[in-house]
């Protein structure tokens, strides 16, 4: 909770640089705490990958600040398994920035001059036809977008693009499956879990 409360004060714009400053200093306090009692125990190389199946309210936590490696989070093993077992498909690198989002275009340029030869798409381009044409051939997608997450019909949570909701539904619908996709959203890892620790994000 605390290592939460100082990244939501961080990601708060505003604030006094003292502000920020004790911010910085709890969420490095909490972090390495909570790296010493989770992840130092296990011994790992620094270096080597970690698959990470959180229960709980550890669903919330922002894993990839415990480990220097490269983390990865699942909502089960054999999720992880399956899709680790998918050949890696080719296809375009899409990048997208959805609207209202301070910071998405230039997220989105800083990345299309590492991708060059990317489809960009930037707003008022992110209508959800646009989107899904994209889609359609990619192998590597990077949406910074709001999300939305619905936990009564988790097919209606939506992504926000320029001309309305884009739903998992529609994504499900049109078979659109990167190969691998990085989700920049808002509630992207909503804690929202159901009986036997199923999560929803």
């Amino acid at each position: 909770e605390a290592l939460l409360f100082a990244l939501h004060r961080l990601a708060r714009t505003g604030g006094s640089a003292a502000s920020t400053a004790a911010a910085r200093i709890g969420a490095d306090a909490a972090r390495g705490a909570l790296a010493r009692m989770v992840v130092e125990p296990l011994g790992l190389d620094p270096a080597r990958e970690v698959v990470v199946v959180p229960v709980g309210m550890l669903q919330r936590l922002p894993w990839a600040a415990l480990h220097e490696g490269p983390v990865a989070v699942a909502p089960s093993a054999r999720a992880w398994a399956t899709s680790a077992e998918r050949p890696a498909r080719g296809g375009t690198v899409v990048l997208l920035a959805g609207p209202e989002l301070p910071g998405a275009i230039d997220e989105v340029a800083i990345l299309a001059r590492i991708h060059p030869g990317a489809v960009v798409l930037i707003p008022p381009s992110t209508t959800v036809a646009d989107a899904t044409v994209a889609l359609s051939d990619a192998g590597l997608v990077h949406l910074a977008c709001h999300g939305s997450v619905r936990a009564d019909n988790p097919l209606f949570s939506s992504l926000l693009v320029s001309d309305e909701p884009l739903t998992v539904q529609e994504i499900e619908r049109r078979g659109l499956a990167p190969h691998r996709l990085i989700l920049a959203a808002c509630e992207s890892s909503s804690e929202t879990v159901y009986a036997g620790n199923e999560s929803l994000g």
